[in-house]
This record gives C-alpha cells, structure tokens and sequence, in this order.
C-alpha cells in the first residue's frame, strides 16, 4: 500500500523519472532508510548522502558507519561528509546548532548537484513532518508561504514521502524488517519541535478524524495560494523593495500604507531575511527611528521608507589603519571604499561636495587614522563656531540614522582631533581659513 501511494504522489506531483539522475538523503533513521527500500522497489536507481556533524559523539559516526555499511552491502554509491558543528560556531554566526546543520546540509546537497551532476536531492520527509512544521510556523507567526513550507518540489529538492504519515512508514519498516538507526535526540523533549510530535500530534489524530487526508487537502490548497501570493510579490517586489550599491535595501513600505493587505505583502517580502508577520505588523505600528531584527537583520524604520541591512557585528567594521603623507591613496579593508588627497590651490569658492574636505594643511599630523564611530568621540562640527559637540548628539541633531552612524569612517588626525566626518561634516578646526597658506584637499568615494 505504501509503495503505490508513493508511487502515485511522485507521479502526481511530477516529482521525477526513472531517467533522472538522483541522490538520496540518509540519516539512518527509519525515514530516510524506508525510503531508500520504496525507492529501489520501484526501480529508480539512486545514490546516497550522508551528513555527519558530529553531535552525538560516538552515536554519530556509529550512524555514519551504518549508512555505508548498507551502501556497500546494497553496491550503493555513497557519498559522506563530515561537518563537526559546535555552540561556538553556531553562536558566532548567530544561529543555533540547528540551522547550522542545515546550512552545511543545503550546501553539501548544492555540490553535489553541481559537481556530480545530479538532477535531484530527495528527502525523506514525511505528513507529519509537514505538520509539525505548519504548526512551528504557525505558532512563530509565518505567513501562506512559512504555513506552505516542506512542499513536495523546491527548487531541485524533491520530497516523495509527504503523502505518507509515521505510523504507514512505521508499519512498513515492520513489515519489512528494514534496519535502521535510531537517533537518542528525538526521545528528548529539550527540543520544542519533539513536544509536539510527542504531545500535540498524537492529540490531533486521537480528536480529529481523517486528519491525514484533511491534512494532504489543506497543504494542497495552501501550496496553490503560496504560488499565487509570489506571482503578486513579485511585481510589489521590485516596486517597493530597492536594492542598493552598498548592499543594503530600500523598503518603500509607505507606498502600501492604505492597503488592506499591507502586512501580508510585507511579510512576503521581508521572509527571505528571516523576519515574521509580528514583524511586519510592527513595521506599520512603530515609532519613526525604530529597529526591527531577525536573526542575521536589522530595518531601520524611517518617516517614508526603510532601511534593510544585514547584521555585521552591529555593522561596524573594526578595522583600523593609518595613513602616511607617502600614500596619495588609501584603500580601506574589505570594502571598495577608498581615501585620496592632493595638494591644492585655496579654492574660491570652496566647493560643497559633501564627499571632499577641504582642509588648511597646517593643522594636520601625519600619519593619520581611518576609523570609526565610537562610543565618547566629540568633535567641532564645520559651522559651530568651535563648539564641541559630542558625535552622538551630532548624529542625532542631524538625523543622521544609525546604519550611516556605524558605517561611516573618521578622518583622525595624528594628534588624535577628529578631521572629518566622511561624506557628511568636516570639523570647524581643519577648515580654510583667511591666514591659510596650503591647502589639502580630501576625497572620500566608494559608498
């Protein structure tokens, strides 16, 4: 019964054909290795792929020797990595152990569609892992496309057990006496995921009669509404959502703010960098100079637009460096922004180009300094009349909002007196004066 269901879902869908070139994901759990056997009955050829990150100690490359063990006893091709992930690493790239495993996971599936030139990666997800997904989402606040999320095909990723729940997999495996392994971190209910597989789903098919069929009708329906939603997203995608030289993201989310699906179109959006429907309810309800993050973004809500930027750090390049009166030209570390001076005559008038300084030589000390905004930096803003002025309180006087705050290098002269806000306020104390006899002048380009 099993395998003609799976037959009939991968026919349905237009997963894949005997012709196509295809490797399999296999943990060694009873999934994958179902999978495996339903697949070789019904006469595909595939290969295998296994992860190893190595969470589980001994546990972990006792699975990693089960999976080839099998391949070769079955004349298998296989193909194994090794990817040890630990908290540190997770933590430094601000995700959890998790997602970092699923990244290294997605990755390896990626080369091996490139490099060994397979057609499809196959999954061994299943119903209950689509629900249990559904409701994760659902409970984190996703959107049509997060509700949708675990679809039969995505991009060259195919998944052909998601007609089928546990329990038929579970009773297969029985029937068949596959050989499997069993993962010690699925009994633990550490994880929020493995409470409701545990608790909430065995609940829902105790209440809810037909739910897998109920379940297989709703994801159908849901899975056509996603596709509608990104045909529309699309065309609002490249209104409203603006892509910058420096890598950041203009979001004209002002241009929407009357229409009666304003959150939904901002959650389409905003998915891809890891932002909820939360967040986009709270794009239209907070304050003018707010922040809102995902994990590896940070929207920088403005009176008529945003600002989407990725987060490095809090976006501060920590690079310091200094610049002899030898070099004409100083490029700065990883970026392609770059510092020139020349002599120059005394310019009248001075030109207000706010990416050159023009500066009275006299005042400067070499070498100088390239760096950036911190914490307690005072400086004369031009036009002051030599009043000190905190950059802080400069910054926010300006409205100068706190992706350029961050961004943005210092010109600092070898006495340690800030020369030049780059791109935005000389200091009163380096300008031309009526007693200046040489002229420096300093530009700023790349931003």
């Amino acid at each position: 019964m099993l395998i003609q269901r799976v037959a009939h879902f991968i026919a349905e869908q237009q997963l894949f054909t005997t012709e196509d070139k295809l490797v399999l994901a296999v943990s060694g759990g009873m999934d994958s290795m179902v999978l495996w056997k339903v697949l070789q009955d019904l006469g595909y050829q595939v290969s295998i792929a296994h992860c190893n990150f190595k969470l589980r100690g001994v546990e972990s490359d006792e699975d990693e020797a089960f999976v080839r063990d099998q391949a070769i006893i079955s004349n298998t091709l296989y193909h194994i990595q090794d990817f040890p992930v630990n908290k540190e690493d997770a933590k430094d790239l601000g995700m959890s152990i998790q997602e970092l495993a699923r990244s290294y996971r997605y990755t390896f599936f990626d080369d091996l569609l490139e490099l060994e030139d397979y057609d499809y990666v196959l999954t061994a997800h299943h119903l209950d892992d689509r629900l249990e997904t559904f409701l994760l989402n659902f409970t984190r606040g996703a959107g049509i496309q997060g509700l949708a999320s675990l679809r039969p095909s995505i991009e060259r990723i195919r998944r052909p057990l998601l007609g089928v729940n546990r329990a038929e997999i579970q009773a297969f495996q029985h029937k068949h006496n596959i050989a499997y392994r069993e993962d010690s971190s699925n009994a633990s209910d550490k994880y929020r995921r493995n409470k409701f597989r545990h608790e909430i789903l065995p609940f829902l098919y105790e209440s809810t009669p037909g739910l897998e069929a109920i379940a297989r009708r709703n994801f159908n329906l849901l899975e056509q509404q996603a596709y509608l939603l990104e045909e529309t997203i699309f065309k609002y995608r490249k209104e409203l959502l603006l892509p910058n030289p420096s890598g950041t993201y203009i979001l004209l989310y002002r241009r929407i703010a009357d229409h009666p699906a304003r959150q939904a179109i901002i959650t389409a959006l905003l998915s891809d960098f890891g932002f909820t429907a939360e967040h986009s309810r709270q794009v239209f309800e907070a304050a003018n100079g707010a922040i809102l993050r995902s994990d590896n973004y940070e929207l920088l809500l403005n009176e008529k637009e945003a600002v989407l930027r990725e987060l490095d750090d809090e976006f501060r390049p920590k690079q310091v460096q200094y610049w002899s009166s030898d070099s004409p030209k100083l490029a700065l570390l990883d970026s392609d922004e770059v510092f020139t001076y020349r002599q120059a005559e005394l310019p009248s008038p001075i030109p207000q180009d706010l990416n050159q300084a023009w500066v009275d030589a006299a005042e400067l000390q070499w070498p100088l300094t390239i760096r950036y905004w911190e914490s307690g930096d005072r400086f004369c803003p031009l036009g002051m009349k030599g009043q000190m002025q905190k950059l802080q309180d400069f910054f926010v006087n300006n409205k100068i909002d706190r992706f350029d705050r961050i961004s943005k290098p210092l010109l600092v002269n070898g006495d340690g007196r800030i020369i030049w806000i780059a791109g935005i306020r000389l200091d009163d104390r380096f300008k031309l004066k009526s007693s200046t006899i040489e002229v420096v002048c300093f530009q700023f380009s790349g931003n």
